[in-house]
């Protein structure tokens, strides 16, 4: 069986703590991309130098499974599933929906603030199902 590319990527957070994630089976040029699109606007990801050691694997991952490597050791690897990110996706879908309509309000404080509110609802769903996911492990 040909062995799955894993890249390694690196995450800083604002405080500057680091992680280090990698998405299951894809080419390194799209590792940062899909690692980003999980996290907050204010982390930063970017290809690491660091591999994963021969013959680890992620049991039950499939391609393009994000996975958290703790603390960088390799060890009990957290696996964002695909049942969960289908989950995420439709938390942005209805995010979208309701930022469409809500353009479509006269501009006002009134828009601004309902604006602000579908955001912040967007991020606490998020979080709450990253909670979730992390501790269902």
């Amino acid at each position: 069986m040909p062995r799955r590319i894993s890249p390694v990527v690196e995450v800083t957070a604002p405080d500057g703590t680091k992680s280090f994630w990698s998405v299951y089976s894809v080419p390194h040029s799209d590792a940062v991309a899909a690692v980003t699109e999980k996290l907050p606007s204010d982390y930063t990801a970017e290809l690491s130098f660091r591999r994963i050691p021969e013959g680890w694997s992620f049991s039950g991952a499939e391609p393009g499974d994000i996975i958290k490597l703790n603390d960088g050791n390799f060890e009990q690897p957290h696996l964002i599933s695909s049942s969960v990110r289908s989950v995420a996706l439709k938390i942005d879908e209805a995010a979208a929906q309701l930022m469409a309509t809500v353009r479509k309000m006269p501009s006002g404080e009134r828009r601004q603030g309902i604006l602000r509110e579908v955001r912040r609802l967007r991020s606490r769903m998020h979080a709450l199902l990253r909670s979730a996911t992390e501790s269902g492990q």
